[in-house]
């Protein structure tokens, strides 16, 4: 009797090269048929990592020389020369302009690990369905076309969104009637400030919004997002000057605080701003102490507040 010879699984160089995985799909064996699984053509998967690593690269934007940029911050900045050398490796991520806009939108007068609840409620409710790894359960950032439906405002409010819902619902309506459903992607190739100009005629959309999704969508390493945590940095340890007897950020001193870290840092301003607020949030002050969770999820509770 001829003796079956077992079949090997082998793959190719050129797989190997292309960094392609295969993965056998086993089926279910039934005790009657143990002895014959060689004769089971196998099912192959395969994933294209290349792929996945030009997404990451771009995601993360690996493009970017963050070494020679801390060195040429340094250069010009002893505070960031000295502040740098706890925060290395901080990037700016490359956003999808949808998701990033209505995500900044719900920052107005708000607190972190309450934003981060919001944008996973309003992902459960319209966007898709995803997968699932454990029990976590992963949805997509809803569509311009579902944001600016007829139902999303009062579903929104549902949500907790408050007077942010309406901001939300007709901001995707104004794009969706005034321009088309590629116009925010469409940004990133006119200047700075045509981008910003364009964000800010939204409702709901301020300068530091505009200035945030410039900076994290929309390519433009110069946009230096400023909240009244920004200013007190500015003041602090820049201009002690800026901005004197006056409570409240205005216009004037937004501008003035942009402008002085565009011409100190150069051309990726927002970057380098993205350190010292990094290094200065009360997270990170101290770490040998931990920070007090709550909940269910027991996020770290961020205390400082977007305005």
């Amino acid at each position: 009797m001829k003796k079956k010879q077992k079949r090997k699984h082998t793959t190719s160089a050129a797989t190997q090269v292309n960094c392609m995985f295969s993965k056998r799909i086993k089926t279910e064996v039934h005790k009657e048929d143990e002895g014959v699984m060689e004769d089971i053509p196998l099912v192959e998967e395969r994933i294209d990592c290349n792929k996945d690593q030009l997404v990451l690269e771009d995601y993360l934007q690996l493009r970017v020389n963050l070494g020679k940029l801390y060195q040429q911050w340094g250069s010009v900045d002893r505070n960031f020369q000295r502040v740098a050398q706890d925060f290395p490796g901080i990037r700016i991520l490359r956003q999808d302009p949808t998701e990033c806009l209505f995500s900044f939108i719900c920052t107005s007068n708000n607190h972190i690990s309450r934003i981060t609840g919001m944008i996973e409620r309003v992902c459960r409710s319209l966007g898709r369905r995803l997968c699932q790894l454990d029990s976590d359960v992963y949805y997509t950032f809803p569509s311009l076309e579902q944001l600016a439906a007829d139902s999303t405002e009062a579903k929104l409010r549902e949500l907790g969104f408050g007077y942010r819902a309406k901001f939300i619902s007709e901001s995707a309506r104004t794009i969706l009637s005034r321009h088309s459903p590629d116009w925010l992607e469409g940004l990133r190739f006119v200047p700075y400030e045509e981008a910003k100009a364009a964000l800010c005629a939204l409702p709901g959309v301020g300068a530091k919004v505009a200035d945030c999704v410039c900076l994290m969508a929309l390519d433009k390493s110069e946009a230096v997002p400023v909240d009244t945590h920004v200013w007190q940095i500015a003041k602090r340890d820049y201009l002690p000057h800026l901005g004197s007897g006056n409570k409240t950020l205005t216009d004037r001193v937004y501008r003035e605080t942009g402008d002085f870290f565009r011409n100190l840092w150069g051309s990726h301003a927002g970057w380098a701003q993205s350190v010292l607020f990094c290094s200065d949030l009360k997270k990170f002050q101290n770490p040998t102490n931990h920070i007090k969770t709550k909940g269910k999820r027991k996020l770290h509770q961020l205390e400082e507040s977007s305005t």
